[in-house]
């Protein structure tokens, strides 16, 4: 089994937000209308219900950016290297263009939704550190503002991180982490409500080519398995 595969699985196996009709957690790669990508994301909270396009070639999936809630990377241990490349991944996310339209509803049209920050946090089994939420996980957390920051974080074996509303962090060594992870998240997606209505228009703008999005699935799927084609 693969570290990203137990890591994700430890947090999938017991979150039963991501098993409902509206939310899914999956990996992907999340794209916008100006056709940018992201890089690709071990765990993707996302909406089904508002924003229901979603691109599938083999076992690679793209999302659109409006249906983006959370996005998480997996890793086995949490570290200085994992901490920095999690910064990456999420920013890669959150630099994406979103579009948000009026809501139509039985009572009018209502304005369109203010887009939300992405959340973005690390997914890990155990830390060597010593203390493990002490000064040393705390000064690289504080080395990735703006787009990298990281908003949430759990060490299954240990405690959860969290970003807090007066710029700093809470750092805590917890009995089961895992499930107070869960708990707290599910109550900052709470905060959130639903995402923005998606402009279908803009997308298709954009895409009306699209063997251009296939093209770039298949070479996903191709850089996975670790092979190569030969271009003629």
């Amino acid at each position: 089994m693969r570290v990203k595969t137990i890591s994700f699985a430890v947090f999938c196996d017991n979150a039963p937000l991501v098993r409902t009709v509206r939310c899914r957690t999956v990996a992907k790669t999340v794209v916008d209308s100006t056709g940018t990508f992201s890089e690709q994301i071990d765990v993707v909270i996302h909406d089904r219900q508002y924003t229901p396009l979603v691109f599938t070639f083999k076992d690679k999936h793209v999302v659109p950016a409006e249906s983006v809630y959370a996005v998480f990377e997996c890793k086995q241990e949490m570290n200085a290297n994992h901490i920095v490349y999690a910064q990456k991944k999420i920013a890669s996310v959150r630099k994406l263009h979103r579009t948000s339209l009026p809501v139509p509803t039985i009572d009018g049209t209502k304005k369109a939704k203010e887009l939300t920050p992405v959340l973005g946090g690390i997914l890990t089994l155990s830390c060597k550190w010593s203390p493990v939420f002490g000064g040393t996980m705390l000064g690289y957390l504080k080395a990735g503002p703006g787009n990298k920051r990281l908003d949430v974080g759990c060490v299954a074996d240990s405690g959860n991180l969290w970003f807090t509303e007066d710029g700093g962090y809470t750092l805590a060594e917890e009995t089961k982490p895992v499930t107070r992870f869960l708990l707290e998240l599910m109550s900052r997606l709470q905060a959130v409500a639903t995402v923005p209505m998606i402009d279908m228009r803009a997308y298709a703008k954009s895409w009306n080519n699209a063997d251009h999005l296939l093209a770039y699935i298949a070479i996903l799927h191709i850089i996975r398995d670790g092979r190569a084609w030969r271009l003629r």
